[in-house]
């Protein structure tokens, strides 16, 4: 019974060699290449002229592209900056209310008037800041920027 089985494993093996040499010798991607060189020496190769032509007169070619304006106009506008906003609170930082009152009005000290001023509800003390409202406690300055309405409040 051994023997049997040996017999059968070296036929197995010789039938295995056997065919990796035939498949080594008819390899079809060998044929294909052959097939392929023998249709490519058939081809004659086409010849190109690559020389730079000195023909052109390139000052035309220039006159007709700066001639185009539309040519050079952007594609799209470049974004806008954000406006900045009023910084109403550094505006203010020389601000200062006095005790003095006269009715509705305050005296309010500021930048250019060292003296001060009595000043009222809607007056203007500079760069178009507004008083918009007089308190025990405190003013509230306003001024209008980009549509809309900044507030600050100095405490007296």
């Amino acid at each position: 019974m051994q023997r049997l089985i040996f017999m059968i494993g070296v036929l197995a093996l010789i039938a295995v060699c056997a065919n990796i040499i035939v498949a080594y010798r008819d390899n079809p991607m060998e044929y294909r290449k052959d097939l392929l060189k023998e249709r490519l020496s058939e081809i004659e190769p086409e010849v190109i002229d690559l020389a730079i032509k000195a023909t052109k007169n390139y000052d035309i070619i220039q006159e007709s592209i700066n001639s185009k304006p539309a040519l050079w106009k952007r594609l799209y506008s470049p974004p806008k900056a954000k406006p900045k906003v009023y910084d109403l609170a550094k505006a203010c930082a020389g601000v200062k209310i006095k005790k003095q009152k006269v009715g509705s009005r305050v005296k309010i000290v500021y930048p250019g008037n060292a003296k001060g001023k009595l000043l009222g509800v809607g007056d203007v003390i500079h760069d178009d800041i507004k008083i918009k409202e007089i308190a025990k406690d405190k003013v509230v300055f306003s001024r209008m920027d980009l549509g809309v309405e900044l507030t600050h409040s100095v405490p007296r």
